[in-house]
């Protein structure tokens, strides 16, 4: 797109007569504009790119449009409210405005953006609706979380259609519908008020999906406290989510794609499992999760992921299974695609034949090359996989685990390739580090996951005599990193701790090691001050912040250093 010049900032317009839980505060954005506006594009393509840099339930956009095919009275009447004479100006919180299209208009709203988020909210906002043939029906909770100071506060809810395109850009939501609630009543922390109401929803609305947007505004100064958003996708074409799906005999991969602009909560689930004695798992390959059963997750905007359903035999018998994929539509979920297969019995049966152990020299590691592993020394080991079962195991692959924090897995996948029946094939290899503070003659048990091509899962235990002599330092036997790196967490999942391992290439005045909620809220800071460069472990108990117990499921945990930040995925199962 062809960028406008600084100057020219927006475009004259006259107007006619007319009139989630929230609980980090929300920066909301509302965006006066109009498709004949040539200043516009820039500021819609602005706040389309910042929609993706912030957690969807901490940035929330709508846009009033004027004098064209989108434009109505209650947009007229918000607009006249903020006494706007151009398009494009912007309204971060109601009363911060930065008017006009340019070249660096991201920068300055990202700016404004990240300035407001800081900022304590007065208001905790949750918001709970249906789609309703043609209406919407909403629910409003609204908590005061501190004493408000307003003079005139009203709760606002607005409709508005995403997924609108003009010039071929997407633009922000379109607010079709707004009204208003008087805020009364909440004079002291912990008061709280319910809100309920309606839309209509119009036959010539052209959207894939809606929008419901509540917020909080004191009308005396136009300070907005706090805002929350709410998505349907009543009319989004379901089966365009399913895009392929491929079974063998004991796997099914099913590629799920999420073309909006807006996040969607999806579910999978088996309805029925005929045969005792087997065990089916859900698997997220890219998010690297697993759950028995059924699956809840929320796909990010155009984001895409492989969901693989993968059942293991533990007995002797033919499982017929249907697996069901649904879409959820407010708090309702409806199936979008449904399949039964028949597994094949005789389980692939995987072990460990021998662990082969190399500690002399590696990497300038000063291992005594006595093939015991001892404190301090780093191992690199072959496993030789064994396989009884009674079909060939095709493109065997494994992972080693550990709970002991004293051990850090570098190197912990091996790979086999196909293993005839009753043949025994060594790994590819893999290296871990024991550190100098591992109890001399201990035992280790380490876990040996295998995996074949078709989904079968075997683990194995491994237990490892550790040796009594050592070696002295605290670099681990490592060569220095040559990148700063995140590795993923073992064990994964994980009860109750886990042990997080990173790298740092250089000397760094500030390193943070932080954990994270889906939702984008810290729940504990594992690391905060100056690392020197090399490799070094955290362990996590699962606690938030005040040492409290966190519930299962799925947490990021994000490694900064200086310019440069990391994240990854891991799943606490209790």
């Amino acid at each position: 797109m062809k960028r406008a010049p600084r100057i020219a900032l927006a475009c004259t317009i006259a107007l006619a007569a007319g009139s989630a839980r929230a609980a980090d505060r929300s920066v909301m954005a509302e965006l006066m504009t109009a498709t004949w506006c040539g200043y516009c594009p820039w500021a819609e393509s602005a706040l389309h790119d910042l929609e993706g840099e912030y957690d969807y339930d901490r940035f929330v956009v709508i846009s009033y449009h004027v004098n064209d095919e989108y434009s109505n009275a209650e947009s007229n009447s918000r607009i006249s409210y903020y006494n706007i004479s151009g398009t494009p100006t912007t309204a971060f919180d109601g009363n911060r405005k930065i008017v006009g299209g340019y070249d660096e208009v991201y920068d300055d709203y990202k700016n404004r953006i990240d300035a407001d988020m800081v900022e304590e909210a007065q208001i905790e906002l949750s918001m709970t609706g249906t789609v309703a043939g043609d209406r919407v029906d909403y629910t409003v909770l609204a908590l005061a979380d501190a004493p408000p100071d307003y003079v005139d506060p009203k709760l606002y809810v607005a409709l508005g259609e995403r997924g609108l395109i003009d010039d071929n850009e997407e633009m922000r939501p379109v607010v079709r519908r707004i009204v208003s609630h008087e805020l009364a009543g909440l004079v002291q922390k912990g008061d709280e008020a319910v809100f309920t109401g309606s839309f209509a929803i119009a036959e010539e609305w052209k959207t894939p999906a809606l929008e419901v947007v509540a917020f909080v505004q004191d009308h005396a100064d136009r300070r907005i406290d706090q805002s929350t958003r709410l998505f349907f996708t009543e009319f989004a074409s379901t089966e365009e989510l399913v895009t392929a799906v491929e079974d063998s005999s004991r796997t099914i991969n099913t590629y799920l794609t999420n073309p909006n602009s807006y996040p969607i909560d999806m579910r999978m689930q088996m309805e029925d499992l005929t045969a005792q004695g087997w065990l089916a798992t859900f698997c997220i390959l890219e998010w690297g999760i697993c759950l028995p059963d059924s699956l809840d997750l929320t796909m990010p905007a155009d984001s895409t992921v492989t969901v693989k359903l993968q059942w293991v035999d533990i007995g002797a018998t033919d499982p017929t299974i249907t697996s069901s994929f649904f879409m959820k539509y407010g708090e309702n979920y409806d199936v979008i695609k449904g399949s039964t297969y028949t597994a094949r019995s005789g389980a692939v049966a995987l072990e460990v034949a021998e662990l082969l152990i190399d500690d002399d020299d590696l990497g300038g590691s000063n291992g005594n090359g006595n093939g015991i592993p001892e404190p301090g020394e780093a191992i690199e080991f072959i496993t030789r996989a064994h396989n009884s079962g009674p079909f060939i195991a095709y493109d065997v692959t494994s992972e080693l685990t550990i709970t002991d924090p004293s051990v850090i897995i570098i190197e912990a996948d091996e790979a086999y390739g196909d293993i005839e029946k009753d043949a025994t094939v060594d790994g590819s290899g893999g290296r871990f580090i024991l550190d100098v503070d591992v109890v001399p003659g201990s035992t280790l048990a380490f876990a040996q996951t295998f995996t074949d091509g078709e989904g079968a899962v075997v683990i194995d235990t491994i237990y490892v005599p550790v040796g009594a002599v050592g070696i002295e330092g605290d670099d681990r036997g490592l060569p220095r990193p040559t990148a700063t790196l995140l590795h993923q967490n073992q064990p994964n999942p994980f009860n109750p701790r886990t042990t997080l391992t990173y790298e740092v290439e250089t000397d760094e005045q500030r390193v943070q090691l932080r954990v994270f909620d889906l939702s984008g809220r810290e729940v504990k800071s594992l690391v905060d001050g100056p690392k020197a460069a090399g490799h070094h472990r955290v362990v996590w108990d699962g606690t938030n912040a005040q040492g409290l117990s966190l519930p299962s499921g799925v947490y990021l945990y994000r490694l900064t250093t200086g310019e440069s930040s990391q994240t990854r995925r891991m799943l606490l199962l209790k």
